[in-house]
């Protein structure tokens, strides 16, 4: 067995024995909160100047993928940036690696720091990437085994507006995988790191990080400490590290989803019927699923990945349309069944159009990619729903058993992701500090 087919089938072993326990993971979560975290471990007492928003394509990067730029003080989601975290806590991200030096940008400073220096030699010499990476340490403490998932998906709603970003900007770039530059940063970044993607740029000004000067440490020393299953959760980060990402680039988007990115907005103070009065009439099920199947052809998850668009006809009836072209109804007398119970606050009957990403059990997959699509699928949802003034929620929180049973054409199928399209009438709560 070679090292990638050995890495593919830790990580998928992994992902499928706790997939349908996912939730129950999160037991006990309330005295979990309780545990001390620090939002983030990088810390530098020298500030710099945002030396970065000298070259406006980068600023635009940051500006659309990893600034905060609302905070809610009395919400339990409080800081948001322009894509889904879980819990808030934004445990993905991405490094810039120029020049042999690698640059974090820091959320709460809102400025890079360099933490590292990567002896790469001279064929990595004036070459420039971006790496894609997910920090388990503190979303370990929420969801234990089930954050590897959890970031990925995160992962990838953040990639589909880096993409968006870059594209737009025509910038020259391209999904690569060194294993030298992995197994490298791997000896210098905190061991709850993992690495999702690599960027590589022919012809990218990056010279502005030149002129940061300072390092960052982290304060947690580079101790592994995690809440349960710490060596198992530890050969599945270093099996991840070795697994290629490299089907999962995106074509330009139309001009309106990156001109929307601002009016994405949090779902998650939602709570009973606010949709009972909505009738969602700008949402087109064909434009959704038309966009999602040439997204699926080019980032070559045909086979691989099936969605499910779920639009109410009337009461308790329901349309269910698939990726193949396929339509069916179903008298449905209750939406809730479908969902956690993390969820009971929300009416799920009072809304008109829900997504559900499914995977075939019998394909072999290579879950890194798979969940990294799947997240920016879902980040394309979110970003369309802005453009025709609604919100968008996705959960991971769902019965697969009666999903299985009642919406899916195919009963082997794994559920991987899901999520609901909201009415806009949810008042954020920073809209009274602006």
């Amino acid at each position: 067995m070679t090292n990638l087919t050995h890495s593919l089938s830790v990580l998928e072993s992994y992902i499928e024995l706790f997939l349908d326990e996912r939730y129950m993971n999160t037991s006990g979560k309330q005295n979990v909160i309780l545990t001390p975290f620090n939002k983030n471990y990088f810390k530098c007492n020298i500030s710099e100047e945002k030396y970065y928003t000298e070259n406006l394509v980068l600023k635009e990067m940051i500006e659309n993928t990893l600034e905060i730029y609302r905070i809610d003080f009395l919400s339990y989601y409080q800081d948001h940036n322009y894509s889904p975290s879980v819990r808030s806590l934004h445990s993905s991200g991405f490094l810039i690696l120029h020049d042999e030096l690698v640059y974090y940008f820091d959320i709460y400073e809102s400025n890079f720091r360099i933490i590292a220096h990567l002896n790469l030699g001279i064929e990595y010499k004036n070459k420039s990437f971006i790496i894609g990476f997910s920090d388990i340490y503190n979303v370990h403490r929420f969801y234990k085994s089930f954050s590897v998932m959890a970031t990925l998906l995160e992962n990838g709603h953040l990639l589909f507006n880096l993409q968006t970003v870059l594209n737009s900007n025509r910038i020259d770039y391209s999904f690569c995988y060194s294993k030298k530059l992995v197994d490298m940063l791997s000896e210098v970044m905190p061991a709850t790191f993992y690495f999702s993607y690599i960027i590589s740029f022919s012809n990218f000004d990056f010279s502005p990080l030149e002129k940061y000067k300072e390092f960052a440490y982290d304060i947690r020393n580079n101790q592994f400490q995690l809440l349960s299953m710490e060596r198992d959760t530890q050969r599945v980060l270093n099996a991840l590290n070795k697994i290629p990402t490299k089907s999962i680039k995106i074509s330009e988007n139309d001009n309106i989803l990156l001109n929307n990115f601002k009016n994405l907005g949090s779902g998650h103070n939602v709570i009973g019927n606010w949709n009972l009065d909505e009738n969602f009439d700008s949402i087109s099920i064909k434009e959704v699923r038309n966009k999602l199947n040439l997204m699926i052809k080019e980032t070559q998850s045909k086979h691989l990945i099936n969605f499910y668009l779920l639009e109410e006809e009337s009461s308790n009836r329901y349309k269910v349309y698939s990726n193949n072209g396929e339509c069916q109804i179903l008298e449905l007398d209750d939406v809730n069944k479908y969902f956690n119970d993390s969820s009971k606050n929300i009416d799920f009957n009072t809304m008109k159009y829900f997504v559900f990403f499914t995977s075939t059990v019998k394909n072999n997959h290579n879950y890194k990619e798979l969940l990294l699509n799947i997240g920016q699928y879902m980040q394309y949802i979110y970003a369309y729903s802005s453009s025709k003034g609604y919100k968008f929620r996705p959960f991971k929180s769902h019965n697969d058993e009666m999903i299985l049973k009642d919406i899916t054409f195919n009963k082997d199928e794994l559920v991987l992701y899901s999520g609901v399209f909201l009415s806009d009438e949810i008042i954020q709560l920073s809209t009274f500090s602006d």
